[in-house]
């Protein structure tokens, strides 16, 4: 099995450098697996050593999540893997985690994507054993496609006036909301996304913003504008909410959507 493993970055300080050090490290697979480090930022003291983790591509269009995973999901079909794994850069994995998540997408095809399951304490992640459990409530920290995704998401989504058609939304700023987007989209054309006990990572949390002062107060801006794009166009506000999957708030706003948002 081929695996191409999509990390964005944002390294404006040498702390966001070790986290990504940690990250690729911790990640083991018998799979054949190459990193593919997609570059929205990097100090260019750090760059030397960010290319000693893997092949690092510059994104042409800067800072952007979305951006930098379709780039990484354009790649890695280009590229022939069988799936594009894209976790964030402050992770650690159990060594286990990679090589259970292919093994329960291979047995479970129904599903669209596959993500890994967040344990609470890094202390006890390589104790936490695997589990046959899983629920419908995808973990985008650490999530996995087939290569054949953005074909078959594209084809249901043509003509509904989504504006990246299979692809991530890069509509919408830096940061957050993008996963929670992308689920909407998922549930609307009848597929499927799930988490698995049987994959566990400890997630540190938004490191990036929060070690960087700027982006941290350009969040404020940035992600009140997301929010509003993600209501405009789903119909519901996310923000501190929760909504089950067939709740019926979900679809308030079926296709065709209404994009007309000031940028």
């Amino acid at each position: 099995m081929k695996i191409k493993t999509v990390i964005p970055v944002y390294l404006s300080n040498e702390f966001l450098l070790e986290f990504t050090e940690q990250t690729i490290n911790s990640l083991k697979t018998t799979h054949e697996n190459e990193i593919l480090i997609i570059n929205n930022y990097c100090l260019p003291e750090l760059r030397e050593r960010l290319g000693k983790l893997g092949t690092v591509i510059d994104n042409p269009i800067g800072n952007s999540v979305p951006g930098a995973w379709n780039l990484g999901i354009k790649k890695g079909i280009e590229d022939g893997s069988d799936y594009i794994f894209i976790p964030n850069n402050d992770l650690i994995f159990r060594e286990d985690s990679l090589d259970n998540l292919v093994k329960f997408a291979e047995e479970h095809k129904e599903f669209t994507m596959w993500t890994m399951a967040e344990h609470c304490d890094m202390r006890t992640l390589k104790y936490k054993q695997p589990e046959s459990t899983f629920d419908e409530h995808p973990h985008f920290s650490a999530f996995m496609i087939h290569k054949s995704f953005p074909e078959v998401l594209g084809k249901l989504e043509e003509g509904t006036g989504e504006p990246y058609p299979g692809y991530f939304d890069q509509d919408l700023h830096v940061g957050y909301f993008e996963d929670g987007d992308m689920h909407q989209r998922l549930l609307r054309q009848g597929l499927r996304a799930c988490k698995t006990a049987s994959a566990w990572f400890y997630h540190f949390g938004s490191r990036t913003i929060k070690t960087d002062d700027e982006l941290n107060y350009q969040n404020r801006d940035t992600y009140e504008y997301n929010r509003a794009y993600f209501e405009r166009k789903w119909g519901f506000n996310p923000h501190g909410q929760v909504h089950s999957n067939d709740d019926p708030i979900r679809f308030t706003y079926k296709n065709p959507f209404n994009l007309e948002i000031n940028k």
